[in-house]
């Protein structure tokens, strides 16, 4: 089944194939200097979400 770039991966669908896959893609991005600080991740969910604070335990 195909999937939208927008839409978020469901583990629990994958074959194994497609979780190793997936792994792969996520190594090479590391390898390949392809990473986001966790700054950035919150400056990103910030802008995207509407400032919430992510800090915060639930």
């Amino acid at each position: 089944m195909e999937r939208t770039a927008n839409e978020p991966l469901i583990m629990g669908n994958l074959t194994k194939e497609q979780f190793d896959a997936e792994i792969a893609k996520g190594m090479e991005d590391i390898e390949s200097g392809r990473v986001y600080s966790p700054d950035q991740v919150e400056e990103e969910m910030r802008r995207l979400y509407g400032g919430q604070d992510f800090t915060k335990k639930l």
